[in-house]
């Protein structure tokens, strides 16, 4: 991706280019040929290309296809709230993708819905090798004016969303 944005820039322009690139990961083999590098530089540029403003996808769509989430098909979701415009009209948005859990340990509004399925088989839990074991990524972003403080504290609202569904057990 840095190559790519390298190349758009005009020639001989000078200007320092400096990036920080953030990794991060959630493990799809199970559904998904990781060994495959099927993503090529072509379709980077193809992806930068057709980016636009407004709503991504959701469900088992890009990085959400390998996705299992309480021993169910999972994927990628959003959330955000926006103040009202007499309170600022700041926005904080949610993007996650669930990679996670055990179904019996799944809430729904605090209500342990997981342990009510658990006699509905799933084709994935005979594939996890430990039921429970993944990863999830959540990001979070807001156009509000935050003091570092703030920003730690935003930051830890991730692991109460992530406890409030069961997924810290």
């Amino acid at each position: 991706l840095i190559a790519l944005e390298r190349e758009a820039l005009p020639p001989g322009d000078d200007a320092v280019y400096w990036s920080m690139p953030v990794v991060m990961e959630t493990f799809d083999g199970l559904l998904n040929d990781i060994n495959g590098f099927h993503v090529k530089p072509d379709h980077v540029r193809q992806a930068l290309q057709a980016a636009h403003d407004g709503l991504p996808q959701e469900g088992a769509v890009g990085g959400g296809s390998g996705m299992i989430c309480h021993e169910f098909k999972g994927g990628i979701g959003t959330a955000s709230r926006r103040l009202p415009a007499e309170r600022g009209g700041w926005t904080v948005g949610a993007i996650v993708q669930a990679n996670h859990g055990k179904r019996q340990s799944l809430l729904v509004g605090g209500y342990p819905v997981g342990r009510h399925l658990d006699h509905i088989s799933s084709p994935f839990t005979p594939q996890l090798p430990h039921p429970g074991m993944g990863s999830i990524v959540v990001t979070l972003a807001t156009d509000a004016p935050l003091l570092p403080h703030q920003c730690t504290r935003l930051a830890q609202r991730a692991s109460i969303g992530i406890a409030r569904t069961g997924g810290g057990t």
